[in-house]
């Protein structure tokens, strides 16, 4: 693979956003190797009407006024642009024929700005990396030409509202178009292996640091007062995501353990009777760089998940925070558990998640067991997700098409 070429990657979240998301750090990564030029979404009229003039929205605003440059230097390999173009918004309103018309004239725009850039900055472009952003990033290697095209699928999105109506034919249109597709778990892969048969999961990254198995941490000051045996929950307290239904039992049927909840909750949570038990701790939104410590005084970790499209297409990004300190895990039994199912007490309903848990909380691990978790864990840092993709490429590019050993071995840990 020549090294100096360029990535573009096109995504749905900017650059700016307070949390980095998954193209973001594929960015950051990519950029210590080679150069890579990182597009923010652009805005459409619809949004630029209603568009609070603040952050993100305002700087795009003094780009598109020309007080602020459109191009950014991040780091020495890493650009953002910031499209100085507003296009036309896609509308759920429109029949097939008349989207697609506009969505192509949009693309088309937007592949202007991209070539601009690349020409601006000096670099060629070599890979294109589409991030789900599907309606914007569908015609892209028409006008941009790339050596390859590749998509990152890390959702059922099109399940969504905003692309129920064109989504899932517009995604199927953008499979069999690119060269490659890469998938955030093997339950997207097999969902879309018949569209593109160059489909392969290369995982979901986590950022793993601070996290050191072996290590003792500090017990936090707001677990001072919280009585052990401590079962313990990190993450998004949301209906789409954990039941608190299940959480709510689970308190119950273990009345002597304390139960500690930490992440910020939506509506349904902050209402729910789960605030009535007296042996349930919420803790609030937490840094992720305290997590460890919080996970290290847990005696057991659970991830209650809902199944529902958003769980069975992806794994919570705590199941790795727990195996990488070596934790007894319980977890719904969704489909993209599926392949933690030799390093985590996977429940196939209420009732088995609440026996397995008691399991769990008599289980001794031993040290090798635990040791074996932690190892496990990096397989799903951003690292190896990175240095999957780049063998995915490798493999591609090779006209003979023959992969190497260490894809071999990664299709083993993850299938």
């Amino acid at each position: 693979m020549n090294r100096s070429k360029a990535y573009v990657i096109t995504a749905m979240q900017s650059w700016d956003a307070a949390t980095p998301g998954n193209a973001q750090r594929m960015a950051s990564l990519l950029a210590h190797m080679v150069p890579v030029l990182y597009v923010n979404p652009p805005l459409d009229l619809l949004t630029l009407l209603g568009a609070p003039n603040e952050g993100n929205y305002s700087r795009k605003n003094r780009v598109l006024r020309g007080s602020e440059s459109a191009i950014r230097h991040i780091a020495s390999n890493l650009w953002v642009l910031e499209p100085p173009l507003i296009l036309t918004p896609p509308m759920n309103l429109y029949s097939e024929w008349v989207f697609d018309l506009f969505n192509r004239h949009n693309n088309r725009r937007y592949a202007g700005v991209i070539s601009w850039a690349l020409d601006t900055i000096g670099l060629e472009l070599g890979y294109l990396i589409v991030d789900n952003d599907i309606f914007r990033s569908l015609y892209l290697d028409d006008y941009l030409v790339p050596d390859l095209t590749i998509y990152y699928r890390r959702g059922n999105f099109p399940g969504f509202d905003y692309w129920r109506k064109h989504g899932a034919r517009l995604e199927r249109e953008m499979m069999q178009r690119c060269d490659l597709v890469a998938a955030s778990s093997e339950y997207l892969a097999t969902q879309v292996r018949r569209m593109n048969e160059n489909t392969y999961n290369i995982g979901r990254g986590v950022d793993l640091t601070g996290f050191e198995f072996g290590r003792a941490y500090s017990r936090p000051r707001e677990m001072c007062g919280i009585r052990p045996p401590v079962i313990g929950c990190v993450g998004l307290l949301g209906a789409m995501n954990y039941s608190a239904n299940l959480l709510y039992r689970l308190a119950h049927t273990y009345p002597d353990c304390s139960l500690v909840l930490i992440g910020g909750e939506d509506a349904a949570f902050s209402r729910h009777a789960l605030h009535e038990l007296k042996n349930v701790f919420f803790l609030g939104e937490q840094p992720i760089r305290s997590f460890p410590a919080y996970i290290s005084h847990f005696d057991v970790c659970i991830t209650p998940e809902t199944r529902n499209e958003l769980t069975e297409a992806n794994y919570p990004d705590s199941v790795v925070y727990y195996l990488s300190l070596g934790k007894n895990v319980v977890s719904t039994a969704t489909e993209a558990m599926e392949e933690f199912r030799a390093h985590v007490s996977l429940a196939e309903d209420e009732a088995h998640f609440l026996g397995l848990v008691g399991i769990a909380l008599y289980e001794s691990v031993s040290l090798d067991v635990a040791r074996r978790r932690a190892e496990f864990s990096k397989n799903f840092t951003w690292e190896a997700c990175v240095d999957r993709l780049h063998t995915l490429i490798e493999m591609t590019e090779d006209p003979f098409g023959r992969p190497n050993e260490s894809l071999v071995l990664q299709r083993e840990l993850l299938s």
